[in-house]
């Protein structure tokens, strides 16, 4: 991967190498490499599932994800309740989950 991060950086990868690398999780290896982009790439992604999921309760009479009907948001809750449980989640998360009715009990 070094090896390959060091030919994108210097644009010498095809576009069609570019695509199998991110295929395979490319762009988060190059994140880590960079904290302060990782925590931007995680930020934006929580935001990206919290959307997702105040719109899967938009349409759906305000009802929360079961394991049948999305799974995907179901164990991302799941998620931050356990991030909750040990004290890892911030308070402004913890305040707009409760605003979409997730019960941290």
């Amino acid at each position: 991967m070094s090896n390959q991060y060091q030919y994108y950086k210097n644009k010498k990868l095809s576009d069609e190498k570019i695509e199998k690398l991110k295929q395979i999780g490319f762009e988060e290896w190059h994140l880590l490499r960079n904290k302060r982009s990782l925590k931007k790439y995680r930020e934006d992604k929580w935001e990206e599932n919290y959307n997702k999921l105040r719109k899967y309760i938009d349409e759906n009479q305000n009802k929360l994800p079961s394991y049948n009907t999305d799974e995907f948001l179901y164990q991302w809750i799941y998620k931050q309740k356990n991030r909750y449980n040990k004290g890892k989640l911030s308070q402004e998360r913890i305040d707009l989950l409760k605003k979409l009715n997730v019960n941290f009990a």
